[in-house]
């Protein structure tokens, strides 16, 4: 029964049996057909004792087409392990046979019992078209991947780890859903982003700039929970009862500019941040704060920004107010 190997590398293990039966005609084992995704496929074979490696070499251990063409290999000895890893890749769909002659020896004389003869098959995936809604993000996209022109595929971006989009005009992210190991997303100054549903299965996500867009929905940010700087400042947002299980953050932005050209945050309720204790800088100046007793559990707290709000008791924050290195959180008129 074939067998699809979703790891890097399968172990193959086998004994040692009395070096007398490897002067015997060379005889294989075959075992049942592998099949890989993986067009450099390589393969570690365990043995139960260390190997000399005076007795491996490309004709102890190989592999063939189907044509029975040796297939150009590097291999490499640890211990009691061989790996062999093909030069160029598989062709797809193609049978390929990976040997293990009999001949290879432990360090004490042993060899094996019989040869083993492994066929696997290389089968490539279905690589997806994928599509940007906003021409402005697959712009960024292909300057990232250094692909002007041409279908972009979903393994054409499976390594972007970093995009920045600041002040690229773009008004909807479709698409971004695809970058799915992001770790850093600035959209930043786009002014018209209001839909971030794309957003919310990019769970590596540690850093994501929102800044000055239109958004007033965060629901999709809600199981991000490796995020830990959130940049949310000028935009439409009142309630942030979505970033409650969000607790890796450090940092965390959700001022208000009042810009006349920029959207405005008008946050009343913070409790949802009392569970954030992680977090070491937070930024509410100018919104519609009265209460701030949310704040007291966050002892962490380094930099605090409350200015432009309407609190009168700040006593919730008297355990640590000390300690803030700025002090900015005074109400001014």
């Amino acid at each position: 029964m074939n067998k699809r190997l979703a790891a890097l590398f399968i172990t193959i293990f086998f004994l040692f049996s009395a070096l007398a039966s490897c002067y015997a005609a060379e005889s294989w084992e075959t075992w049942s057909t592998k099949t890989t995704d993986n067009p450099y496929k390589d393969w570690t074979v365990e043995f139960s004792k260390y190997v000399s490696s005076d007795t491996v070499n490309s004709s102890k251990i190989f592999i063939t087409d189907s044509t029975g063409n040796n297939i150009p290999a590097e291999i490499s000895i640890s211990e009691n392990k061989i790996n062999i890893k093909p030069e160029h890749a598989y062709v797809a769909g193609e049978s390929y046979y990976l040997y293990i002659s009999k001949d290879i020896q432990s360090g004490d004389g042993e060899s094996l019992q019989s040869g083993i003869r492994m066929p696997f098959v290389y089968e490539e995936e279905y690589d997806e078209v994928i599509h940007f809604a906003d021409p402005n993000l697959e712009a960024v996209v292909r300057g990232t991947i250094g692909k002007p022109t041409g279908e972009i595929y979903r393994s054409d971006v499976q390594n972007i780890t970093e995009l920045y989009a600041d002040l690229s005009d773009i008004k909807n992210i479709e698409g971004v859903q695809y970058l799915s190991n992001l770790e850093h997303l600035g959209l930043f100054y786009n002014d018209n982003i209001s839909d971030i549903s794309a957003l919310s299965n990019l769970s590596n996500l540690k850093s994501l700039q929102l800044g000055n867009n239109n958004i007033e929905d965060l629901s999709p940010l809600a199981n991000l929970t490796n995020l830990e700087r959130l940049y949310l400042g000028n935009n439409n947002i009142s309630d942030i009862s979505c970033l409650s299980n969000l607790k890796n953050l450090k940092y965390l932005d959700l001022h208000n500019g009042k810009a006349t050209s920029y959207n405005h945050n008008d946050i009343s309720d913070i409790s949802p941040l009392s569970n954030l204790t992680k977090l070491e800088m937070l930024h509410l100046f100018n919104n519609g704060i009265s209460d701030i007793s949310a704040l007291s559990s966050l002892t962490n707290l380094k930099y605090l920004w409350l200015g432009y709000n309407n609190i009168s008791d700040y006593s919730p924050i008297d355990g640590y107010r000390e300690n803030l290195k700025n002090n900015i959180f005074e109400d001014a008129f």
